[in-house]
């Protein structure tokens, strides 16, 4: 997913118009517009301040390849469930580690 596209879910989930997210940035409606079409970016400034009102990373907004960081976000989304696998995960490969087996263990 894009930036353009990125922001556009993210101000649409806060059921935000261009216009109002453009006052909270203190911006104009028209630069709004033109990140959501691609013909302009954000300046770093704007950045930071579109990342800490959707709270999610300013990595999030720019690699194409972080998508789920928002969803763990936002109210309804399936951010827990991800969180929790992760940590599933990561349990499974410490416990590797201590016990002496799997991918992680310590050579014997």
């Amino acid at each position: 997913m894009t930036f353009t596209e990125k922001l556009q879910v993210l101000r649409k989930r806060r059921s935000l118009s261009q216009e109002q997210l453009a006052a909270a940035l203190g911006v104009s409606r028209q630069a709004i517009s033109k990140w959501e079409l691609n013909a302009a970016v954000p300046d770093v400034e704007n950045l930071i301040k579109l990342s800490a009102l959707f709270s999610v990373s300013t990595d999030y907004l720019l690699k194409e390849e972080l998508e789920d960081d928002a969803l763990s976000k936002e109210p309804g989304g399936n951010g827990d469930r991800s969180r929790v696998r992760r940590c599933v995960a990561l349990m499974g490969c410490l416990g590797g580690a201590v016990l002496g087996d799997g991918p992680f263990a310590w050579p014997g």
